[in-house]
């Protein structure tokens, strides 16, 4: 019997460290103004949108990775950067939960069409 609140810690801590490498470790790898621009305001957004579209996509997908990831970046941004990336958080944010909510409705599409084509 499937459960439908099925959990692991493995796969949200997989997850949550790729985050972590994203929030943590990508800012430190800015060499000058024009890689600073791409790896910003491009590069950890698509990865941050991805790597919850992914873990929405599961059959272990919570909510808390979402969360997490909004936590994540905070904390990056109180280290790594100045005040002004503090705005930046609630983008993230809404991004995870954007990727998430969108890897979970492909899932529950796939589902019934899974289950409409085996009643058929």
């Amino acid at each position: 019997m499937k459960r439908s609140a099925a959990f692991s810690c493995q796969r949200l801590f997989l997850f949550a460290l790729v985050l972590a490498v994203n929030y943590f470790l990508m800012p430190l790898s800015i060499s000058d103004s024009d890689s600073a621009m791409a790896i910003l305001l491009f590069l950890m957004p698509l990865v941050t949108l991805l790597t919850c579209f992914a873990h929405g996509c599961g059959h272990q997908a919570t909510w808390l990775l979402p969360l997490l990831s909004a936590l994540l970046y905070l904390l990056s941004a109180l280290l790594l950067f100045d005040s002004s990336w503090f705005s930046f958080t609630f983008l993230y944010a809404v991004l995870s939960f954007a990727g998430h909510g969108a890897g979970r409705w492909l899932r529950r599409m796939i589902e019934r069409e899974q289950t409409a084509g085996k009643n058929v």
